[in-house]
């Protein structure tokens, strides 16, 4: 149970983040993040069908999330948007695990399926924090005007 608290706060911090210090990279990932999670979340089900085998709403969840952090990777200028969506690729292709072989072990199904969204929520909470004290830093050393 601590695990889902952990989880949430983690979101929660990433998502305020992004939104205080932020730009629009990190809001948008913010966004995917909370929308992947919220319908995950709805569509999900109980937990005794979630990882018993092919769940097509999840891989079309997870899916939808990796289109848009690769549209995020394209228009943004920043590398932390090309690790998301690597890592968000690797959360598909765990999706799609029940069809390479029919019968998975549940836990390290749960465990890879859900594992690659703590990293992703780490770099929208310790990038934007980043920028703003590089950007502090910079302005520290500039000559007085």
């Amino acid at each position: 149970m601590l695990v889902p608290i952990l989880y949430d706060t983690l979101l929660v911090a990433s998502c305020l983040a992004a939104m205080r210090w932020g730009e629009g990279a990190e809001r948008a990932g913010a966004a995917i993040m909370l929308a992947g999670t919220l319908f995950t979340f709805v569509t999900a089900g109980t937990a005794n069908l979630l990882y018993s085998g092919l769940n097509l709403r999840l891989v079309l969840i997870d899916a939808a999330a990796f289109a848009a952090f690769l549209v995020v990777m394209c228009r943004s200028r920043k590398f932390w948007p090309i690790w998301a969506s690597a890592l968000q690729s690797l959360s598909v292709f765990a999706s799609l695990a029940p069809l390479l072989q029919g019968r998975v072990e549940r836990l390290a199904f749960a465990v890879n399926e859900e594992i690659w969204a703590w990293p992703i929520l780490v770099l929208i909470l310790v990038m934007p924090v980043v920028r703003v004290r590089t950007a502090k830093r910079s302005m520290a050393t500039l000559p007085p005007a």
